[in-house]
């Protein structure tokens, strides 16, 4: 029989395994909207850039952006790795894509299905394990892939 976790043992067994040792340093949720994915991406890889884990993102088939995002970044990206962003036409393609060599890991990815079929992700990628892939949209270097 397995042993009930408290809310209390979870929140000290996450602060094991992700140690701040400055409890300031912290981060804090917030939310933006962009009107556009480039303006996104600007304000995602501008310094200090989030890392994995820290962001949820949302585009609509207008290509407008609601993100949340923590506000200051727990272990920020440094380069040469970046967020990046891509439309595919169905989750089978996506799939593919975020499984190629090397596949992305937790938190890396941030995915939405959308009503028409399609899927919009933002992901990390640094530019040594790029492949290139046509259609891929990295604004910090103007590189369409």
């Amino acid at each position: 029989m397995s042993e009930m976790t408290t809310e209390p043992s979870a929140a000290a067994e996450k602060a094991l395994n992700h140690p701040i040792a400055d409890q300031s340093l912290r981060g804090h949720w917030g939310v933006q909207y962009f009107a556009n994915v480039e303006d996104a991406l600007d304000e995602l890889n501008t310094p200090p850039v989030q890392s994995a884990g820290e962001v949820s993102a949302t585009v609509d088939k207008y290509g407008r952006v609601w993100m949340f995002y923590n506000t200051r970044p727990t272990a920020p990206l440094l380069p040469p790795f970046k967020w990046f962003f891509k439309e595919f036409p169905d989750w089978a393609a996506a799939v593919n894509h975020l499984n190629l060599p090397p596949a992305k890991g937790d938190g890396e990815v941030s995915v939405n299905y959308r009503d028409d079929g399609t899927v919009a992700a933002f992901y990390i990628e640094g530019p040594f394990t790029r492949v290139p892939r046509p259609g891929v949209t990295n604004m910090d270097s103007g590189d369409t892939g």
